[in-house]
């Protein structure tokens, strides 16, 4: 619960489950997989860096409501 810095690039992901656990994320590297969406990470409310590089993400909007 208390992670604040998490590191799966490389792991041939390909989707994500939701990580509403990890409230405390604040840095998340997801680079080199296989992920086409952000469906999982809408919860981690407190992110401040997120590496996508290397994936299929084609759009991405940000509404990030403060």
């Amino acid at each position: 619960i208390g992670l604040e810095r998490l590191d799966l690039s490389y792991n041939s992901i390909s989707k994500l489950y939701s990580l509403s656990t990890l409230t405390n994320l604040l840095t998340l590297d997801l680079s080199g997989n296989n992920l086409s969406s952000l469906d999982g990470l809408h919860s981690l409310d407190k992110l401040e860096r997120l590496d996508l590089s290397g994936n299929y993400i084609g759009k991405i909007r940000y509404n990030r409501e403060l």
